[in-house]
């Protein structure tokens, strides 16, 4: 049994089936689309995909676990480079900090709907699984920077003594593209 379908996913591509699937979401998005991509290897494919989205997107469904009870928050946030890092920032006060401090896996859903209809199909959505954790100013300077780079109206926010930065480093990235065709990508160690 596929590792997804015992998590109880649906329509979950195996490792096999992954270079068909993602040719296939590449050949049904309409010419001009930004995520279009020309038949490369997967995991390029894939990577070129997530970046694009990432850096259209400013905000994410951050997803935490409340005592068993399922948690989200908008949350701006940046990407590291190389895609291993998501780069959120919190006041240490908040709900979703004292979530993600009792329990370390989170999600976070990106996506470019622009709520219209097409968006059904012609919507790329993305959820970064992976496991949150303060970092200290000084060992995050660079994701800081990073993230002001790209939220300067946070900038004092950002620099408060509450506030928390909170690095996710991802596990895997699950695609969804044209309804139901998912494709899941492991961050290689």
């Amino acid at each position: 049994m596929v590792e997804a379908e015992k998590r109880g996913r649906r329509n979950f591509l195996s490792h096999q089936e992954r270079r068909p699937a993602i040719v296939g979401v590449l050949q049904w998005l309409p010419a001009g689309f930004p995520y279009r991509m020309d038949a490369m290897n997967t995991d390029t494919e894939i990577q070129r995909i997530l970046s694009n989205l990432f850096h259209s997107q400013r905000f994410a469904v951050l997803a935490t676990d409340d005592c068993g009870q399922p948690y989200t928050s908008l949350m701006s946030f940046v990407a590291s480079a190389d895609l291993r890092q998501l780069v959120v920032l919190t006041d240490r006060s908040t709900c979703k900090f004292a979530n993600l401090t009792a329990n370390c896996r989170v999600a976070l859903l990106i996506d470019n709907r622009e709520n219209k209809g097409s968006d059904t199909h012609g919507s790329v959505a993305v959820t970064a699984i992976g496991k949150a954790q303060e970092i200290s100013s000084s060992e995050g300077a660079a994701l800081l920077e990073l993230f002001i780079a790209r939220h300067p109206y946070l900038a004092e926010f950002a620099l408060s003594p509450s506030c928390a930065i909170v690095t996710v480093k991802i596990d895997s990235y699950l695609l969804v593209s044209s309804f139901q065709r998912v494709v899941e990508w492991h961050i290689k160690a």
